[in-house]
């Protein structure tokens, strides 16, 4: 079962810099999350690509506190020309598009915690809205800078707005903490997004090519359920469907003139997904404290139900 969580918003800039990477505001953060609670920080900025060859995203060295919590990040860009300016607050559908995820342990408050892309991310030149969002985990960031805009000759970051909510809440400027590790777009790299990732049955998803290749592509081989068959030959699949429960991994395989190139994301659509939540009431008191209800909040159809109230593995009730 899947946990959601509302997500906190904060915003990017950038200071020390090197060939194939660019650093914000990293050490001595002040602000940000104090407590880890249920409520998780997203980042959104503006990224300015200027190389002209385009650039690859490969990780990031973000600045999460709390030694030790299991993370996942996730990093949604605009199509190429798009911003985050007005587009935090309920945005139009398609603006926001997932990119890429990273798995991360916390490594707390300005240390590294890595955080290696599953999927690097191929950017041409031209200017993008971004928001990374923290789930089960959250980020360092700064209210107050003399400098808002950073860059090298490669890229260019402008600090951006928070939300309490990703996407709904007020908006506040904010100068996340991490530092960002490309390269320059100089071999083939495979890369492609799909405008929907979950949904009920049954899903209809539109798959768009991203590739980067020096010489030009021949032929696209889509696999989208993992059983190495080959299930479309265009660039751009769309309508593609998904009509059961479950979660199916896609793999895009590309022919050039010089060679076959792949990419494999896995997990990427989740159909029916089940998301796990739940409230209690009351939820504090002296104790011992009696006569708690707790109420099942969950989406996607739950048919069952494993509650453990003590946090020692055994299952203490199986009603709703």
């Amino acid at each position: 079962m899947r946990f959601a969580y509302s997500l906190l918003a904060c915003i990017a800039a950038t200071a020390s810099t090197s060939a194939q990477s660019i650093t914000t505001l990293f050490a001595a953060s002040t602000n940000g999350h104090t407590t880890p609670t249920a409520v998780r920080p997203s980042v959104s900025f503006d990224l300015n690509v200027l190389n002209p060859a385009g650039i690859q995203l490969n990780s990031f060295n973000l600045n999460c506190p709390y030694a030790g919590l299991t993370g996942k990040i996730e990093f949604y860009f605009t199509d190429i020309g798009g911003t985050y300016v007005n587009n935090l607050t309920s945005p139009a559908a398609g603006i926001w598009r997932l990119r890429s995820t990273a798995s991360v342990v916390t490594a707390g408050t300005d240390n590294i915690t890595s955080a290696i892309l599953d999927k690097p991310i191929v950017l041409r030149p031209g200017t993008y809205g971004v928001t990374i969002l923290y789930k089960n985990c959250t980020g360092r960031y700064f209210t107050s800078t003399t400098q808002s805009v950073f860059s090298n000759s490669d890229v260019s970051i402008s600090a951006g707005a928070a939300q309490q909510t990703a996407w709904t809440s007020a908006i506040n400027a904010r100068v996340p903490s991490f530092t960002m590790f490309y390269t320059a777009l100089s071999t083939n790299v495979v890369d492609f997004m799909a405008d929907v990732r979950s949904g009920a049955s049954p899903l209809n998803v539109n798959f768009t090519d991203l590739t980067y290749t020096t010489s030009p592509a021949t032929a696209w081989d889509w696999d989208f359920n993992g059983d190495g068959i080959t299930d479309s030959t265009a660039q751009n699949p769309t309508n593609v469907a998904f009509p059961t429960c479950g979660d199916s991994t896609v793999r895009l395989r590309v022919t050039t003139g010089s060679g076959v190139i792949e990419r494999t994301w896995s997990n990427l659509i989740n159909v029916d997904p089940l998301v796990a939540d739940f409230s209690a009431t009351p939820d504090a008191g002296l104790p011992p404290l009696n006569g708690v209800a707790f109420a099942d909040l969950s989406t996607g159809g739950a048919t069952a139900w494993l509650w453990d109230f003590n946090s020692d593995g055994i299952p203490d009730s199986t009603v709703p």
